[in-house]
Parts: structure tokens; C-alpha cells; sequence
């Protein structure tokens, strides 16, 4: 008896080591998918023929794209949120602002989030 509870115990927690590794994994495949399209959106905020106004829409259209070309879990992703404006490079204000206001060292940025959710990039349907 005590042999059958025990060896239900270890078969859990083999069970859940598995699912948390996995997890950690998928984590980590979306945190770089996030980074490689943040960073292909980034080339195209300052073109060569710039007039010193940040290419948003060609950062964005290029970030989005970058997305799709990444896998998640197996699965290849489909969608991410991605999001042009300026970062305060100080670190005083955070996150991404749309204008650069009384942001103290500006800097055109592109910020990108890919997540699994219900029907989203292979997330579990709900």
C-alpha cells in the first residue's frame, strides 16, 4: 500500500518537473520571438533617405512580420502586439510613450509582446 501511494507521488511530481520545464521552454521561445521582431522593427525607424522623422509604420509593418516567422511550443505564431513610440532612455518614465512630452532623453523605440492565449498563436481553445 504504501509502495503504491509512493510511487503515485513520484509519478506526479516527474509529471508536474516535465509540464514546468515545458512551460519555462515556451516562455522563453516567446521572449525571443518578442525580441527578434522588436529588433527587425528597430532597423527600419531611421531609413537612409530619413528626414529625421522615425519610419513608425515601416517599423511596425516589419516587427509584425518578424513575428510570423518564429515557433512557440511546436506551433508557429501568428500575432503579436506591437507598439512604436518613444522610451526614456533614463529610465524615469516607463514603458512606451506615444509622444515624446517630458521624456528627458528620448528614443524612438519599438516594443513587442507575443503571449498564447485561447485561439491566439496556438494557445489552448477554450
Amino acid at each position: 500500500m504504501v509502495f503504491a501511494i509512493g510511487l503515485t507521488v513520484l509519478i506526479a511530481f516527474g509529471a508536474l518537473s516535465i509540464e514546468v520545464g515545458n512551460i519555462l521552454v515556451v516562455q522563453n521561445e516567446l521572449q525571443n520571438a518578442a525580441d527578434a521582431a522588436a529588433l527587425a522593427g528597430a532597423e527600419y525607424l531611421y531609413p537612409a533617405s530619413s528626414s529625421g522623422i522615425p519610419g513608425w509604420s515601416s517599423a511596425s509593418s516589419y516587427a509584425s512580420k518578424e513575428v510570423a516567422l518564429n515557433l512557440a511550443n511546436g506551433v508557429k505564431l501568428t500575432a503579436g502586439t506591437v507598439q512604436t513610440g518613444y522610451w526614456d532612455l533614463t529610465g524615469a518614465i516607463k514603458g512606451i510613450q506615444s509622444t515624446i512630452g517630458s521624456i528627458l532623453n528620448p528614443s524612438p523605440a519599438v516594443q513587442v509582446t507575443v503571449s498564447l492565449s485561447a485561439g491566439n498563436n496556438g494557445g489552448p481553445s477554450i
